[in-house]
C-alpha cells in the first residue's frame, strides 16, 4: 500500500507549529485503490492526523557596547581606575580617593567568579538600599548590561559597557545591572563587596526559592534576550560580532 506524507510549516508571532498528516489515496469515485479494499485501511485511523509542537520564539536584541567611562557611567554609579584627578586627601608617603560605598548591614567581601561563555544575557537585579563594588582581579575586559529605570525594566532601557580589567564598578543603589561576562577564554575573578544580608538572602533564594527582600529581580528567559553588539568598537573587536 501507497501512502503520502504532507509535511507543511508556517509561522506564527511566537511560536513554530509542525504539522505532518498521514493519509490514504483515493481516486476520484472516492473507492479504494485497485486491489485493495476498505480494510486495508482499517489500521490508518489509529495513526494521528495531527501532530504539532510548539517552540517559544526568543527576541534577540542587539545593546550597542561602547567602552566605560566616568562620563558614560555617571548615571549608574562609579568608575574606579587610577585617577586622573586630584587626591581628596595628601598624607605622609600617601593620597587618598574616597567613593560613597553605601551598605545597609555587615559588610561582606566575596571573591566571585565569572566563566567565559556566550555573551547572552536575560537575567538583572537591583538593590534598592546598598551599592554593590566589583573589583576584577584578572586583566580580562569584560560586558556589563544596566539600566537605571525605577520600574521594570524594558529591553530597550538596558545599556552595554565593555569594562577592561583594570576597572572597578561601583553600582549605585536601585541600578539594574547583570553579571559581567567576560571575553577571555580564562574566566575571570572579582571581588564583589556588599553586606551580608543581601548576599545571604540571594543564596537561599537561588536555592529554596525563599522570596527576596533586599533585592528584585527580572528574568527574560523564554521571552528576550540580550546580545552585545560591538560594531562601534573598531576592527580589535570585529571578531567579537
Amino acid at each position: 500500500m501507497a501512502y503520502r506524507l504532507a509535511l507543511s510549516l508556517w509561522h506564527r508571532p511566537t511560536t513554530r507549529v509542525w504539522s505532518c498528516r498521514q493519509r490514504a489515496p483515493s481516486n476520484a469515485s472516492g473507492r479504494s485503490p485497485p486491489g485493495g479494499n476498505s480494510s486495508d485501511f482499517a489500521g490508518a485511523a489509529a495513526i494521528p492526523s495531527f501532530l504539532s509542537v510548539e517552540i517559544p520564539m526568543i527576541k534577540s536584541i542587539s545593546v550597542p557596547i561602547e567602552p566605560v567611562s566616568e562620563d558614560n557611567f555617571r548615571s549608574f554609579g562609579h568608575i574606579i581606575a587610577a585617577p586622573k584627578k586630584d587626591p581628596q586627601f595628601v598624607g605622609p608617603g600617601y593620597s587618598t580617593w574616597r567613593y560613597p560605598l553605601v551598605l545597609g548591614g555587615t559588610a561582606d567581601l566575596t571573591m566571585l567568579r565569572h566563566p567565559f561563555g556566550p555573551v547572552v544575557c536575560n537575567r538583572f537585579e537591583k538593590h534598592p538600599t546598598i551599592t554593590e563594588l566589583r573589583v576584577p582581579l584578572d586583566p580580562v575586559v569584560s560586558v556589563v548590561f544596566v539600566a537605571s529605570t525605577l520600574d521594570i525594566p524594558r529591553p530597550q532601557d538596558m545599556k552595554g559597557f565593555l569594562v577592561d580589567g583594570e576597572t572597578a564598578m561601583l553600582i549605585e543603589r536601585n541600578i539594574w545591572h547583570s553579571a559581567s561576562f567576560p571575553l577571555d577564554p580564562r574566566g575571570a575573578h572579582f571581588i564583589l563587596i556588599s553586606d551580608r544580608e543581601t548576599e545571604g538572602e540571594l543564596e537561599e533564594a537561588g536555592i529554596d526559592g525563599v522570596p527576596s527582600v533586599y533585592t528584585q529581580m527580572v528574568d527574560w528567559t523564554g521571552q528576550y534576550e540580550l546580545v552585545p553588539d560591538y560594531s562601534g568598537l573598531g576592527e580589535s573587536y570585529d571578531r567579537l560580532a
